[in-house]
């Protein structure tokens, strides 16, 4: 769908109402509880296209408070809905998403507008094939769209970091939909036991996952039996 079809689309959906100025967002505790009541129940309820429309103009609307944010899924604004958006190259509204297909898997660093100033490296993967009910209308597109890096928007160095993210923050919303957060795709760092004898006092580097810290071996073993190896 080319730009013009899309400002058409911003303009219809500024006629419906928004709940103040103040963000919506739940975050936390609060989305964590939220979250568990989605996943329980096997994902978010499918959604009429109009109803689709008006929360698509809600988490638009929020994710234009958002200095970082690139994209926002219904459930972080409490609605049990499969609708969610992403903002990167340009806007773009699912309604009903349903992914086809994943493929060549990667590790990212990725963060959540419910989890403020958390960062973690979860799995992921390059490109995204997904579909949506709202695609036809929307985007002139009947079947299925591949998002992820491509040959078009190639930076000199050979990476297209946009289609990247912009792949990436799909599948992070879709799992939103599911009640799934990035902590269930986090990567932990395969961990390998250290061989090396070491003196009472003498200072060791922990890690266990993206976490790490440096305490005196005498120290060490609570942390060791709980899952941390030395570096």
């Amino acid at each position: 769908m080319d730009r013009v079809g899309f400002d058409k689309f911003k303009h219809k959906i500024k006629n419906f109402n928004f709940k103040g100025d103040n963000t919506m967002i739940l975050k936390e505790d609060k989305f964590i509880q939220f979250n568990e009541q989605i996943k329980q129940q096997g994902g978010c309820k499918k959604v009429s296209f109009e109803e689709g429309e008006q929360i698509a103009a809600e988490l638009l609307q929020e994710l234009t408070k958002s200095k970082t944010g690139v994209g926002i899924a219904a459930p972080q604004i409490g609605y049990d809905a499969q609708v969610m958006v992403v903002n990167v190259k340009k806007p773009m509204v699912f309604i009903n998403p349903t992914i086809l297909s994943l493929d060549d898997e990667i590790i990212y660093k990725e963060a959540c507008l419910s989890f403020p100033n958390k960062h973690i490296n979860t799995h992921r993967y390059k490109w995204v094939n997904i579909k949506a009910d709202n695609f036809q209308d929307h985007y002139s597109c009947g079947g299925s769209m591949v998002f992820g890096p491509t040959n078009e928007h190639m930076e000199e160095d050979g990476q297209d970091p946009d289609g990247l993210l912009e792949g990436v923050c799909i599948q992070h919303e879709f799992d939103h939909l599911q009640g799934i957060t990035m902590y269930d795709r986090r990567y932990i760092v395969p961990q390998v036991k250290s061989e090396k004898t070491y003196g009472r006092n003498e200072k060791v580097i922990l890690i266990k996952g993206d976490e790490s810290k440096t305490i005196k071996y005498k120290k060490a073993e609570p942390y060791l039996n709980d899952g941390w190896v030395i570096q």
